[in-house]
């Protein structure tokens, strides 16, 4: 069988620029990416190689759990570059633990999420937005630098996750305050700031909290601390999220 995942980049090519092949002269058991649907034909991307199947000869990728999430963003993040971003974190997922992220809607622009003035001169709170540096928390505090308040803008349940995205710095309190990626818990929050990183890897990272998977030494992990990677899991976080859907 060759299991097949679909694409959101759609090929739109002539049936001539590939040859016709037939499952047989494809490797079986592995995870081919749909390019198109044309006809009775998917034209699939395998490696360096092309070329179209029947309909009839492929399977999909079994699903084993899945988690409803909508997008919330500030008013100066792109809903188009974050949706982009998820097609990739939502086939990661799917190929690795066949974990169905099932996304509701096109995402939710809000002024809620705006940064407030004064609070974009730094990477985390200060003394002079309010709220101490050594002696407040600032998830108690309506400022849109804390990661920890501005999770709980827009509630999150089990049943419908809120996944939030803001294009400044994030801060964390932790006995001290600093600058954090992201941060995970029944929802996720994602700083688009940092452009040097990994915002897949970051995404990928705090979705992984939701299942229960702590922060690892591995340097081939997207959970490890400062881990510039996607797509990649250790054996130890791996079993952890198997476990917590109930795979093995």
């Amino acid at each position: 069988m060759v299991w097949i995942l679909a694409s959101q980049h759609m090929y739109a090519g002539p049936d001539t620029t590939f040859n016709r092949v037939t499952t047989t002269a494809l490797p079986t058991d592995r995870e081919i990416i749909i390019y198109a649907s044309l006809g009775n034909y998917y034209l699939i991307i395998d490696g360096a190689r092309a070329g179209f199947v029947p309909k009839s000869s492929v399977g999909r990728i079994p699903v084993y759990f899945t988690m409803t999430y909508e997008i919330f963003v500030n008013q100066t993040t792109s809903l188009a570059v974050v949706r982009s971003h998820m097609d990739a974190v939502e086939r990661d997922f799917l190929i690795n633990f066949g974990i169905n992220l099932a996304r509701q809607g096109n995402g939710t622009s809000s002024a809620l999420l705006n940064q407030k003035p004064g609070c974009n001169f730094n990477y985390w709170c200060f003394v002079s937005c309010g709220v101490s540096p050594t002696g407040s928390d600032c998830r108690t505090h309506p400022h849109h630098r804390s990661a920890g308040y501005l999770q709980r803008v827009f509630p999150t349940t089990t049943e419908r996750r809120s996944f939030t995205f803001v294009d400044f710095s994030l801060c964390y309190y932790d006995g001290r305050h600093a600058s954090v990626r992201g941060r995970g818990g029944l929802g996720i929050i994602v700083s688009m700031h940092r452009t040097n990183s990994n915002i897949r890897g970051t995404i990928a990272h705090e979705i992984s909290h939701i299942f229960g998977v702590t922060h690892c030494s591995a340097t081939n992990c997207v959970m490890g601390i400062g881990v510039d990677i996607e797509g990649q899991w250790c054996s130890t976080c791996r079993a952890t999220i198997m476990s917590a859907i109930g795979g093995s």
